[in-house]
């Protein structure tokens, strides 16, 4: 059996990431669109993640050593925590 690379999970009612996944050998891996709140800090994976249009309010400071690494990619689009951002980025250029 081939190993996967991508898995599209999204618009599934999911609110957690599948503990099988985090170790995976995965490229790209959507969840957008589900219920999930957050990526574990222990979420191990070298993956393309995509959490568009989730709950997500934070970020575990490990997950963002990872992204900050590239050691994961992760699409936050539509998100509280994105949407903060985006909002404190046009704060900051009026200023």
């Amino acid at each position: 059996m081939p190993k996967l690379s991508s898995v599209d999970l999204s618009a599934n009612p999911i609110t957690e990431l599948p503990e099988q996944l985090s170790s995976s050998t995965l490229y790209k891996l959507d969840l957008s669109n589900t219920q999930i709140q957050q990526i574990p800090p222990d979420f191990k994976t070298k993956v393309n993640l995509i959490l568009d249009d989730n709950p997500i309010e934070n970020l575990d400071v490990s997950v963002s050593n990872a992204i900050k690494k590239g050691d994961l990619t992760v699409s936050l689009k539509n998100t509280p925590y994105q949407n903060r951002i985006d909002q404190k980025l046009a704060e900051a250029k009026k200023n």
